[in-house]
């Protein structure tokens, strides 16, 4: 007898075994125990899975808050800074000598790590965000132009030059305000995206999802 046939006949015997009354119920429940670990093994994966993605979800919105949060304390800080220094300058002829805060990184990046953000939330935030940090390049050349400004006007022996320069230096901090305020709009907007509820969250995908689809 040939390898082949033993095989053939060792699986007919196992397969007339197998249909034989008293091992249908054996057969029946270990293929539904088989079938019902495989469902709890899906399941349990899924779960996992899900809150895994929240809990990241949660991470990364938190990071990008408190980035945020803090930039929007430094910017409404300096501000007060600019504003007063302005005052200073038109009144008595005196700048601030309070250094301007810089931004933190805003966590644009992050918005691409986190699966859960929806389709309107990474447009909107990355718009703002990138924004943000657009306008932080701006404001580092800005603020050491401004700083050497400063350095200028202190060691300029002739009055009417420290005037002009000083004049210079209204200008600067007006039109660095107008940048911060600017940051200051992106920093709110993005908060409101971050801050907005589940439920607030899901109207809004929803009404993105149809103008898209009626604007295609």
């Amino acid at each position: 007898m040939t390898f082949l046939s033993k095989i053939s006949d060792l699986s007919s015997s196992t397969i007339s075994f197998l249909n034989t009354p008293e091992m249908i119920p054996v057969v029946s429940g270990a293929l539904i125990g088989a079938i019902s670990a495989g469902a709890v093994t899906l399941m349990t994966n899924f779960i996992s899975s899900w809150f895994s993605k929240r809990a990241k979800d949660k991470m990364v919105r938190s990071i990008i808050r408190l980035s945020l949060e803090s930039n929007k304390l430094m910017c409404e800080s300096n501000l007060g800074i600019l504003k007063n220094e302005i005052e200073g300058m038109r009144e008595r002829g005196r700048f601030t000598k309070n250094p301007l805060f810089r931004f933190k990184e805003s966590g644009v990046d992050l918005i691409f790590s986190n699966g859960k953000f929806t389709s309107f939330e990474v447009e909107f935030l990355w718009g703002n965000l990138s924004g943000i940090d657009a306008i932080n390049n701006q404001l580092i050349t800005l603020i050491e132009s401004r700083q050497t400004l400063q350095i200028k006007i202190r060691g300029e022996p002739d009055t009417s030059m420290e005037w002009e320069l000083s004049g210079m230096l209204v200008e600067y901090d007006s039109h660095i305000i107008e940048r911060y305020e600017e940051a200051l709009n992106n920093i709110n907007s993005a908060l409101y995206i971050l801050n907005l509820s589940f439920f607030e969250r899901a109207v809004l995908r929803f009404t993105y999802k149809n103008v898209n689809q009626a604007s295609s």
